[in-house]
């Protein structure tokens, strides 16, 4: 398993030059599009008022809904079940609702972020494995790797 802090430079030089990147919905939703990226892209891009932005970092960011969502695998394994609820909650949320534009962030946008848009590509009906699948293709487009937080991966998989 690769993680994250091994990464080092290559996360904060991806960083500065992130930018968001769509995340595939099925074809039939035509009223609705998710987007992920880090808390750098969220400031370097400006997205229409009609936008709901959910921060997943902790990180002190005027988005819409912010929660503090630790990447420690050891935390993750002990709050598992936890964070299955929340996620399953928020992509309950994102698909239900009337928004047609919602951006999702953590601090990379490699696991938090990506882990709930793993729980929306379920929501509509893909395999753990297919979201993962498109979620790896997205953050191609990014340059970064995805669910590195091997606790996420399983979470997703369930």
């Amino acid at each position: 398993m690769q993680n994250i802090k091994t990464l080092g430079y290559y996360i904060a030089s991806y960083m500065w030059s992130d930018m968001p990147v769509e995340v595939p919905l099925p074809a039939h939703i035509k009223n609705k599009s998710v987007y992920i990226g880090s808390a750098i892209s969220y400031y370097q891009y400006k997205f229409p008022v009609n936008s709901l932005t959910i921060n997943l970092s902790g990180l002190n960011i005027a988005a819409d809904i912010n929660i503090k969502l630790d990447d420690n695998e050891y935390d993750n394994r002990q709050h598992m079940w936890h964070i299955h609820s929340l996620m399953s909650g928020l992509a309950e949320m994102v698909v239900d609702s009337n928004i047609p534009n919602i951006y999702i962030m953590c601090a990379a946008g490699i696991n938090r972020s990506a882990l709930l848009c793993c729980y929306i590509l379920l929501q509509y009906g893909y395999s753990g494995a297919e979201a993962v699948r498109i979620m790896e293709q997205v953050n191609s487009q990014r340059g970064c790797p995805v669910l590195t937080n091997s606790v996420f991966k399983e979470l997703v998989m369930l």
